[in-house]
């Protein structure tokens, strides 16, 4: 009995050494090596990624208060400390990192693990808590902010200052941030469109808001090479912004008949009915 608890003593101080030696070379790794680049370029990519989506939402304004929108990625207010400095550190050069910030990080990256170990399950494997250690995204979180011309800068939207705006201003407010997101994701890494469809779907298109603020809204479709697809029980799309969009009329059914269309199109200027359909 006392050299099997002899052998399982030593069984399992091997699976500590073993799971000990992992978590250095993931220290390493992580301050040096292969895993640490991986994720300081994800950090980076994401932050160009939110600029990018920013640069979109800066052309547009809407016209009687000059409501514009911005989205922050930061690093999550209730994140403690740690984590800020930690993401510093991350992005910058391990080579100038001072033997106190390598430390700094180094236990930073301990303790990440000691967390993920002690929230997954027990039998979890080592790649599952590596995954759940370096997930750089439940660091983070988005804001909305807005600007008025009545407000000093940007402020963050709250509900407060979303009910100083007008039906239309909420809806310009909350309908840019979502296009831009989408239009940023059908992009390339390098920035260029992505070569398939970019579909949108939407559902009573801009409901609220008034002409000349949906023009602008319109305009972004054509601006960042969205395919939209949508309903409305009232729009023409005859807006100089939108560069072309087919319009299917549909007639309700009489009778036995079936539901019917008629098609048109616009290109920028005018509007014409498809020649088949006349």
């Amino acid at each position: 009995m006392g050299e099997q608890a002899a052998a399982l003593a030593a069984e399992l101080a091997q699976g500590r050494g073993e799971l000990a030696a992992d978590e250095e070379r993931l220290f390493e790794q992580t301050l040096a090596g292969s895993v640490r680049h991986a994720l300081a370029d994800r950090i980076r990519l994401a932050n160009q990624l939110v600029d990018g989506i920013n640069g979109q939402l800066g052309a547009v304004r809407s016209a009687a208060g000059g409501v514009g929108v911005r989205l922050r990625w930061e690093v999550d207010p209730e994140q403690p400390q740690a984590v800020r400095e930690a993401r510093s550190l991350l992005l910058r050069d391990p080579a100038g990192l001072s033997d106190e910030e390598r430390a700094s990080l180094q236990a930073f990256v301990r303790a990440r693990v000691d967390q993920a170990r002690a929230e997954l399950e027990v039998n979890a494997p080592w790649e599952a808590r590596l995954r759940e250690t370096l997930d750089y995204r439940s660091w983070h979180r988005f804001t909305l902010q807005l600007s008025h011309r009545d407000w000093e800068g940007f402020q963050p939207a709250t509900a407060r200052r979303l009910q100083r705006l007008s039906t239309g201003e909420r809806s310009v407010a909350l309908h840019l941030p979502m296009l831009a997101s989408i239009a940023a994701h059908y992009r390339e890494a390098d920035g260029s469109a992505a070569a398939c469809p970019r579909l949108i779907l939407l559902d009573e298109l801009f409901a609220g808001v008034d002409g000349e603020n949906r023009a602008q809204l319109f305009g972004t479709f054509s601006a960042w090479d969205l395919d939209a697809v949508f309903t409305s029980d009232h729009e023409w799309c005859q807006y100089a912004t939108l560069d072309g969009i087919a319009i299917h009329h549909l007639h309700p059914a009489v009778g036995d008949a079936p539901v019917t269309s008629t098609r048109f199109t616009w290109d920028g200027r005018r509007r014409e009915i498809d020649p088949s359909a006349a």
